[in-house]
Formats: structure tokens, sequence, C-alpha cells
């Protein structure tokens, strides 16, 4: 019985090595419309690292057109009404099974109406993301990007949870990413 016992742990750690296992590689990172349109943004090559992976996100710059906004430049995506400005914050690379937020980090965006040349932090979006099957998955949430734009010192994760609204997608462009 103690021996039975003493296997517990391994036992319980299993499914989420095996989840963990499924990560490593590279990776298509797609964003999904409410209509079937998909734009595809890049790569993202998993490598483990320790308990989590460490990875590097490569973005296709054919995808994003750029723009000179709020005295920087932006890659944005541009669609009928809408444009989202890729924001990644520089977070460092590395996530586990369970906290995937470096990841989310990286696939954030400023929106703003399509004819507009200004951008408003509370016009944020942000892709909260979970690990499914093998493959992440991320939904969009609204955010006031004010703690990355103008910071009280350096945080590595300046956006907490409880920054993140939920919102109704279901008349949002793009509300929806996939990682697989």
């Amino acid at each position: 019985m103690r021996r039975l016992l003493s296997l517990l742990p391994l036992c319980l750690s299993m499914p989420i090595a095996f989840a963990a296992a499924d990560l490593a590689g590279t990776r298509t990172v797609r964003l999904h419309g409410q209509g079937g349109e998909v734009k595809v943004l890049g790569t993202v090559t998993f490598k483990p690292q320790g308990e989590g992976y460490a990875f590097e996100y490569k973005l296709d710059p054919a995808v994003f057109e750029d723009r000179f906004l709020a005295m920087r430049p932006f890659g944005c995506l541009d669609g009928e009404k809408i444009s989202l400005c890729h924001f990644p914050y520089a977070a460092p690379q590395k996530i586990t099974v369970g906290d995937l937020t470096d990841l989310e980090y990286q696939f954030m965006f400023l929106q703003k109406p399509r004819a507009s040349v200004s951008l408003d932090p509370e016009n944020g979006v942000y892709y909260e993301m979970t690990l499914i099957d093998g493959r992440i998955e991320g939904v969009l949430r609204e955010v006031d990007m004010d703690p990355i734009i103008a910071p009280d010192g350096y945080q590595a994760r300046p956006i907490k949870r409880a920054d993140l609204f939920v919102v109704d997608t279901s008349g949002k462009w793009l509300p929806r990413l996939t990682i697989d």
C-alpha cells in the first residue's frame, strides 16, 4: 500500500507533463472572425525549459500595414471599420502549462476606428489564453493599456487579470486567437 501511495504524486503529475509535452515545436498563430475570416499572424516556437517552455514569436510582416501613430510605429490589421494595432510588451518569453501570461503579452493590440489617426490606451485588446487539448485558445478581452503606456516604474506584468473586461464578443472583429 505504501508503494502505491508513493506513486500517487507521479501519477497525478503525468497529465500535466503530457499536456506540456504537446507544446514543443513551431505552431501557427491565427485570429478568427465571426464569419469564418482567418488572419495568420505568424508562428511561435516553443522549446522545453525547466518546468515550462521558452518561446519565440515570429510575426509575419506581410500581414500588418505599417503606421506611425502616437509618435511610434505600429503594425496594424485593418477590418471594415476597425483597425487592430499590434502592441506587444517586452515581457519574459517563458510559459508553463498553468501560466500563459507572457505569451498573452505578445498578442496585445490597441483598437481604433479605421479612419482615426490617434490611439486611445483605453481601447486595448488582450487575448486571454488557455491550453485546450494540446492547443492554445485565446478569447478577446478589453483592457485599459495605461499601465503600459504610462508606467509607474518597470513591471514585468503591469496588466493584472482584474484589469481585463469580459465583453460580448458576438459583435467584435477577430474575437478568437488560436495557436496550433
